[in-house]
């Protein structure tokens, strides 16, 4: 068969090495597998998942395994026990049958008077004539069963510390179960319990707004600043009126408006300022951002599959987004505003990436974020919502990302913080607004739906974006300005620059135009290398032209820092 069929048989051999082989390979296959990190992960949300149905196969197996053990230790103890019992049964006979032989042998000893002549004497004892070479037989055999019983009685003894060392052994068995069942049902109860969560403290109910009709849109605004400014001032804070304009509009019109500075330079207490003056309450929520947030359930919380129900984060920003999502009126509540303080001591683009597309969310159907919840898997994120974040400017902090930057507007607070406290005065009477605006006339003061503005800003504008995309080696890396970014600074031009104009007698176009590049144009600025330089010098060149004279010192100052730091070149340095 080898010679004629070969190859089939060659075939056959390679088939049942491989049955034999298959065990090995596939074992070797599981341990490959163990190894990966997909299979860590699998593990890890499956045992997560399957917890309690796991501990509870595992609390039956247990049982089960000690029954069955019970069980057989039973049956050989029961065994044992009818072991004894016979080996008693046989011993008692041989006892009598001993006890019996050795009566007839006194009697014999004691009618055996001619024992020493007479070699055959022969002796009656119960109706048998017993010779004496049967009585030693006897003695011999009296011997032997003694010896047997003595034997039994040690195995008997044996026996029985067997039995006691089973039963003790049982007993220990039955309390290490008991212990073990006890601690996996506190841990399994301390698991699936739902925690009886207290009040947090938190409340974010709305005041009821102030009734008001704006019928001219340029005098709403107006009267909402000149009240604004005189409230901040009375609560001790004093601002010139063209900087409360553009930290007003900028805060009002962007998703995310960033204030940068210095540690002290009054970032902080700005905004909860701001809050007091326009009767916020606690619709103004600060949570101060610590170090090492990762995910969105360090800021927000997260679903315990095990207790089935939302655990949230000690920051109120649950019970926040909760009261926000039910509300349905724009026209009876007022403005929410939260302030991340210290917001890049961790990452902004891990803890808040959720929040990250409401830059770009223009329908109620857009602003929604996953919560993970079952009960409540998605909050609609209302557009009266706003985010301030406080940066430092130091080495604790992370730099921020361009993701992050594209959709922000950065207010940077430059003064010293010595100097911060001398535009303070406490000698007005604290008051807020007289009129509390309700979110949906606080939004339509300052939204913008044309988006016009004169012909020369919009030429200083191209000639700061031409510059900074232009593509030229000797002027490095390039930056661009996104089509987000550039709507940003044409609404807010819109509305800036004809509120200055009402309110003060300046060269409104040439300030507004200078605040604009300064929050929204200059942040964008990180690069390394000397021709990346010298597109920082034909931009200070087109500033200057134009008298930008904020953003030119800025923008000198990052030059000089940067040639300082071997050509690297960075807005928050």
């Amino acid at each position: 068969l080898f010679k004629n069929e070969h190859d089939r048989v060659m075939r056959c051999f390679n088939i049942l090495q491989g049955v034999v082989e298959f065990d090995n390979e596939r074992n070797r296959f599981f341990n490959m597998l163990m190894k990966t990190s997909k299979f860590q992960e699998f593990f890890n949300t499956y045992i997560n998942n399957n917890l309690e149905s796991i501990l509870a196969n595992y609390r039956k197996d247990l049982f089960s395994s000690v029954k069955k053990e019970k069980d057989r230790e039973q049956k050989e103890l029961e065994r044992i026990n009818s072991e004894i019992a016979q080996k008693k049964k046989v011993l008692n006979t041989l006892k009598n049958k001993v006890e019996a032989e050795g009566q007839s042998a006194e009697v014999l000893k004691d009618t055996s008077a001619s024992a020493a002549r007479d070699t055959q004497i022969q002796v009656k004892v119960k109706g048998k004539i017993v010779s004496s070479e049967d009585h030693e037989t006897l003695k011999s055999e009296y011997r032997k069963l003694m010896n047997e019983y003595e034997s039994l009685k040690k195995q008997v003894g044996e026996l029985r510390r067997t039995k006691d060392n089973i039963d003790e052994e049982l007993n220990h068995s039955f309390a290490d179960l008991s212990s073990r069942y006890l601690e996996m049902h506190s841990m399994l109860k301390a698991f699936t319990t739902p925690r009886q969560v207290k009040e947090s403290g938190f409340n974010f109910d709305s005041g009821v707004p102030s009734v008001i009709n704006i019928d001219n849109i340029n005098t709403g605004r107006k009267r909402y600043i000149e009240e604004l400014l005189s409230s901040m001032k009375s609560y001790g804070r004093s601002i010139s009126v063209e900087k409360l304009v553009s930290m007003v509009v900028t805060i009002a019109q962007n998703q995310f408006t960033i204030l940068a500075g210095l540690p002290g330079s009054g970032k902080t207490s700005f905004v909860k300022t701001m809050g007091k003056a326009l009767n916020l309450g606690n619709r103004l929520h600060t949570i101060p951002v610590a170090r090492g947030w990762t995910s969105q359930r360090d800021i927000m919380g997260y679903w315990n599959s095990l207790t089935s129900s939302f655990q949230p984060a000690p920051t109120g920003l649950w019970e926040l987004l909760t009261t926000l999502d039910a509300e349905k009126d724009m026209n009876g509540v007022t403005p929410a505003i939260l302030l991340l303080d210290e917001m890049n001591l961790s990452s902004p683009e891990h803890y808040f990436s959720s929040f990250m597309q409401l830059a770009d969310a223009d329908t109620a159907a857009e602003r929604k974020i996953f919560t993970g919840s079952p009960e409540k898997a998605y909050l609609t994120i209302p557009s009266y919502l706003r985010f301030v974040g406080t940066v430092n400017s130091d080495d604790t902090v992370n730099i921020m990302s361009a993701r992050m930057l594209d959709r922000s507007a950065v207010i940077l607070f430059d003064e010293k913080p010595s100097q911060s406290d001398d535009n303070r005065t406490t000698k007005i009477i604290p008051h807020a607004m007289q009129t509390t605006y309700s979110a949906a006339d606080w939004m339509s003061l300052f939204d913008t739906e044309d988006g016009r503005i004169q012909n020369k800003m919009y030429a200083v504008l191209n000639d700061v974006e031409e510059i900074l995309y232009k593509d030229d080696s000797k002027l490095g890396q390039r930056i661009v300005v996104s089509y987000r970014k550039h709507q940003q600074i044409i609404n807010y031009l819109s509305v800036v620059d004809p509120l200055l104009a009402s309110l003060k007698n300046c060269d409104n176009e040439t300030i507004a135009m200078d605040f604009a590049i300064k929050q929204f144009v200059l942040p964008m600025i990180n690069g390394f290398g000397e021709s990346f330089g010298n597109r920082l010098e034909e931009l200070l060149n087109i500033l200057d032209k134009y008298n930008l004279s904020e953003s030119q010192t800025v923008l000198q100052r990052i030059i000089s820092e940067g040639e300082d730091r071997m050509n690297s070149y960075q807005f928050l340095a």
